[in-house]
């Protein structure tokens, strides 16, 4: 498939779920931690506990800069690019390429990526923040892909919050790319 031209990718691809149907799974995100983390602010409106915000680059960009205005809680923003994908469709070894800047220590942490597959990927940057003296690490994901994870089970956990389960196929869109690109899709997409 050629995902050079935008315009033809979109119209051969299949829509799993539009820009409207994102946009209404995220607000749900976002009262779902707003619900889960209300306890974080004092009656002074002062938080209560230290929050962190950690997205993984670059694949969950769109979706956390779309959830971050759904939350109203004191919250410290940062990233982590780490990657077994590069731009290919096959999970290699994880590349640290960029570490966060803010202080992991004694935060809560929510750690938000575009896509659970294997679930490798944000299995081993929760560890990563936990082994940097994170009090607790909640993970967030837009899609996870409905697939047998024969073994992965033991390995890894699931998200805790999910916008939505998605086929074992590629998909793209809303900041999940198809070859380095489409990752501006306006919706979730496969071929």
């Amino acid at each position: 498939m050629d995902v050079s031209n935008f315009e033809n990718a979109i119209k051969t691809a299949t829509c799993l779920y539009t820009l409207e149907q994102v946009e209404a799974s995220i607000a749900k995100i976002g009262d779902s931690l707003n619900n889960e983390f209300a306890d974080y602010i004092s009656e002074s409106g002062v938080p209560a506990k230290d929050m962190a915000l950690l997205t993984i680059m670059n694949g969950a960009m769109v979706f956390a800069g779309k959830l971050l205005p759904k939350l109203k809680f004191s919250i410290e923003v940062d990233y982590i690019h780490a990657t077994r994908y590069g731009n290919g469709t096959q999970g290699g070894a994880l590349a640290l390429l960029a570490e966060p800047k803010i202080e992991l220590q004694g935060k809560t942490v929510l750690l938000v990526d575009d896509i659970f597959d294997d679930g490798i990927t944000i299995d081993r940057v929760k560890q990563y923040c936990l082994d940097r003296g994170a009090e607790s690490v909640r993970t967030v994901v837009l899609a996870y892909k409905d697939k047998t994870r024969e073994g992965l089970a033991q390995l890894v956990s699931p998200p805790d919050f999910v916008g939505f389960n998605v086929p074992d196929k590629y998909v793209f869109g809303m900041g999940m790319d198809a070859e380095g690109l489409l990752r501006n899709a306006p919706g979730i997409y496969y071929f």
